[in-house]
């Protein structure tokens, strides 16, 4: 009956592994929304655009240097036109957004669940062992189960927040895109 401790040492491998997943998920969830909440544009959006209509670009800079440096650099890419506008800092910018990690909280939804699940599965190898070794001890039985389904709960613990904040971070970004293409479009026809 090797096999059967071998297959419980799986089980709680997998189980190790989803909450050292859970514990980075978070951990990525917390640097995307200090991320988006330092470097987003939302909050100034109607203020930048009645300086821009008003021709202040200058003044746009100011305000951004102190707040907001990478935003300033942005502004900065787009009134230059030798730097070809959005191949610049801009860029920089979004690919900072885009490969902040983010992408791992949608690969963690998608997997985590057959994690989780392959976990619950050596689970019920290791009841139906128990069961096949001809001592019928209720007890070990139940916790092997237990064990399994726990699995499965932890599996979906780290996949629902993980997808629900990949989606969430996904519409920023994509906001977040359309605000700064606004402004360069903007300070082009100034």
């Amino acid at each position: 009956m090797e096999w059967m401790i071998i297959v419980t040492w799986l089980a709680r491998l997998i189980l190790i592994i989803l909450v050292g997943m859970s514990v980075f998920a978070v951990s990525i969830i917390l640097e995307r929304k200090e991320f988006f909440k330092k470097n987003s544009l939302k909050d100034q959006h109607s203020n930048l655009l009645t300086k821009i209509e008003n021709n202040k670009i200058s003044e746009i800079k100011a305000d951004l240097l102190d707040e907001r440096p990478f935003d300033a650099q942005v502004l900065m890419a787009f009134e230059n036109k030798s730097l070809g506008h959005t191949r610049s800092v801009a860029a920089l910018k979004f690919k900072a957004m885009e490969e902040g990690k983010a992408a791992i909280l949608g690969t963690f939804g998608a997997t985590a669940p057959f994690i989780g699940l392959l976990g619950t599965v050596f689970g019920i190898i290791v009841a139906f062992g128990e069961l096949s070794s001809g001592k019928v001890d209720s007890n070990s039985i139940m916790y092997a189960l237990a064990e399994a389904l726990i699995l499965t709960a932890v599996g979906l613990v780290v996949a629902i927040p993980s997808v629900m904040s990949f989606n969430h971070y996904s519409k920023r970004l994509k906001q977040e895109r359309e605000r700064v293409q606004l402004l360069q479009n903007l300070i082009k026809n100034q």
